[in-house]
């Protein structure tokens, strides 16, 4: 079991709010991308901003593409990876946690979100919202 900090943002009004937030690392082509990454379980699957495809060198001109709806109900298009992304989670004295998924890149958008598919699917997370942590375990 890993255990992270939910971290803490400014909300609405200036009162404070926390968030289900992990570090993550993402691995495509020999390129690496080190971000923090929002676990949503309001998320069919884990979606990234399309810059970063770009860095793993991926044309998705031939990909799928769909139009989905984010949760305030605006559209937003979004590409299929070609390729499974190699995940990983680190922290200091534990072993890493490392898998693979398909994950999707939306046009718009700055925050990695982690969803059902290719995330919560595999693994049991706990949100702790009372004590402000997240779980994972494999």
């Amino acid at each position: 079991m890993i255990i992270f900090p939910y971290v803490e943002f400014l909300g609405l009004a200036e009162d404070r709010v926390f968030r289900p937030i992990i570090p993550l690392i993402f691995k495509a082509n020999g390129e690496e991308f080190r971000s923090y990454s929002l676990i949503d379980s309001g998320a069919d699957y884990s979606i990234l901003p399309i810059e970063i495809a770009s860095k793993f060198k991926f044309d998705l001109g031939n990909e799928p593409r769909y139009n989905i709806l984010g949760a305030g109900g605006n559209s937003f298009t979004i590409y299929k990876s070609p390729i499974e992304i190699e995940h990983i989670i680190k922290q200091q004295g534990f072993r890493e946690i490392k898998w693979k998924s398909t994950v999707f890149f939306a046009e718009s958008g700055s925050t990695i979100l982690l969803g059902q598919n290719g995330f919560l699917n595999q693994f049991k997370i706990i949100l702790n919202g009372k004590n402000k942590k997240v779980e994972i375990i494999q």
